[in-house]
């Protein structure tokens, strides 16, 4: 009988242990999922936050736990125009793992598991992080020199940031985006399409202006119209499509797949285009320098106007304009002078006195 109390003990006490080492807690702040390994390898079995139980854990059953919260990138890349000007371009990019079904899920032809493997394999999110800063960065050094897409010079590079953006989400979604049916490039046909209709910059207008000096898209209305008249409309629809999409993602509001890594982008933009090194000193002393001009016409209106004004309130009395002048750079305490230095009459030097003292009092 103690026997068999013993053996029922031993069972009793395996079990119980079972039981409560193989409750583990799948973290939900930050959310988390757990991909369920048996026997060490990888399954389909995704399990969510909260207690889960893993039979004979860790030995049968474990899991690995994946961070599904949203992860940012910032970082600020220097680029080089066609002017050998330096720029600073100030870029964010978030993105999420693949832990559920969203967006445009149906298109990859995978599990959630197996974007999860995906992610788990690329080395999770410092790997992940580091792939879509290699992407960036080198797609941003292809269009400030590009001659077919990029700027001509660092002025139109500084206005261009949705240029920007839609080369980069096209580099890093390749084809998680619809194809464009078109042999003109998908930058310049946002911008012919936009409503209003954008400008063409001046490599642009180069190409696609029949007048580079007015600036507008007629050589390019017209090829639209000859060689993609049938599927102009369509063209436009899947333009249009573009972007939305663009925006989306450009407000962090969007859940893109980009499956070879298992993650969902969720945004990316490009903040203010600033100049750098010597362009930026030049810029700043060129704004100093016309900040300096604008004072100085400022200050000769006021002299200007003081002149009149005092001339006015002296007619009558014997005063030359020189005169007149240096009474009010006297009064503004430019040149210095007492008023006895005039030579003028007692009664007069009273006068010009209490003139004096009104426009002080006027200032």
């Amino acid at each position: 009988m103690t026997t068999i109390s013993l053996i029922v003990g031993l069972i009793a006490l395996f079990f119980g242990i079972v039981l409560i080492k193989g409750f583990q807690k799948i973290k939900a702040r930050p959310p988390h999922v757990g991909l369920v390994l048996r026997f060490g390898n990888y399954t389909d079995k995704v399990v969510q936050p909260g207690w889960r139980f893993f039979f004979l854990y860790p030995y049968v059953e474990s899991y690995i736990p994946i961070d599904a919260s949203r992860k940012n990138i910032e970082l600020t890349q220097t680029i080089i125009t066609p002017d050998r000007a330096q720029l600073i371009v100030p870029l964010n990019i978030a993105f999420t793992p693949i832990v559920k079904e969203e967006g445009n899920f149906d298109q990859l032809g995978g599990s959630v598991a197996d974007m999860i493997k995906k992610y788990i394999q690329i080395g999770e999110e410092e790997a992940a992080k580091g792939e879509l800063k290699s992407i960036a960065e080198e797609r941003l050094r292809e269009w400030a020199t590009s001659k077919e897409m990029g700027p001509i010079d660092f002025q139109e590079a500084m206005v261009s940031e949705l240029e920007a953006v839609s080369l980069l989400i096209k580099a890093i979604l390749g084809d998680a985006l619809d194809h464009i049916n078109s042999a003109i490039p998908t930058s310049i046909l946002l911008k012919f399409f936009n409503e209003p209709q954008s400008k063409p910059s001046k490599l642009e207008a180069e190409r696609y202006s029949e007048d580079e000096e007015k600036r507008d898209w007629n050589k390019l209305e017209r090829y639209l119209n000859e060689e993609q008249n049938d599927d102009l409309t369509s063209l436009k629809k899947a333009i249009v499509d573009r972007r939305s999409i663009i925006e989306q993602i450009r407000r962090g509001e969007a859940s893109m797949p980009i499956p070879a890594f298992g993650l969902y982008l969720n945004q990316l933009n490009i903040g203010q285009i600033k100049p750098a090194g010597k362009l930026a000193e030049a810029l700043d002393l060129m704004v100093e320098e016309q900040m300096q001009r604008d004072g100085e016409t400022v200050e000769l209106e006021h002299v200007t106007n003081s002149i009149l004004n005092l001339k006015r309130k002296l007619d009558g009395l014997d005063f030359s304009p020189s005169e007149i002048k240096r009474i009010v750079q006297t009064e503004r305490g430019k040149t210095p002078m007492n008023i006895n230095e005039i030579l003028l009459s007692p009664e007069t030097i009273g006068a010009l006195g209490q003139v004096l003292d009104a426009l002080k009092g006027g200032k």
